[in-house]
This record gives C-alpha cells, sequence and structure tokens, in this order.
C-alpha cells in the first residue's frame, strides 16, 4: 500500500511540474499577444485574421489528433487561448492596458 500511496503522490509532484509549465507557456502567449498588438497598432492591422485563426486550429486539432487527445477538448482550450489573446491586443490597442 506504501508503495501505491508513493505512486500517487509522485504523480502528483508531476501533476504540480506540468502545471506550473503550463502557466508558464500562458504568461509567454500573453506577452506574445501584447508584442502583436504592438506590432498590429504600427500597421493598422486587424485583431483577428479570421482565416489565419481557422488554419492555426486546423493545425492544432490535427497535431492533437496524432496525439491522441479528446478534439472538442483541444479545439475548446484553444478557443479560449484565443480569445484571451483577442482581448489582450483590443485591451491594448484602445489603450486599457
Amino acid at each position: 500500500m506504501d508503495s501505491v500511496n508513493n505512486s500517487i503522490i509522485d504523480l502528483r509532484i508531476k501533476f504540480e511540474e506540468v502545471d506550473r509549465r503550463l502557466l508558464q507557456l500562458l504568461g509567454e502567449r500573453a506577452q506574445l499577444s501584447k508584442n502583436m498588438a504592438g506590432l498590429k497598432k504600427q500597421t493598422g492591422c486587424g485583431v483577428v485574421q479570421t482565416n489565419i485563426w481557422q488554419q492555426q486550429l486546423k493545425q492544432r486539432m490535427a497535431e492533437s489528433q496524432k496525439l491522441g487527445l479528446d478534439a472538442g477538448f483541444v479545439e475548446e482550450i484553444f478557443t479560449i487561448i484565443h480569445d484571451q489573446s483577442v482581448a489582450i491586443q483590443r485591451s491594448l490597442l484602445e489603450n486599457k492596458l
């Protein structure tokens, strides 16, 4: 039983490590969104280019299938991430951040 408990503890530690990496990556992505907003402001480019977003989502979905991940789950996550990126960019372009 101690072996099982230790395995559970080890897995929980690994979950925490992965979660920390996910948060770091989300932070990096948020910074990229801020950088993108600055460039879009300089060029007058709109925040969302629907065709590019659809292409990127299609690529992520294909990658998710190769990894055996649930397509609906991956689509939902990337839609939320994209929506946050759009919100960051719009806030910066409207000088709210």
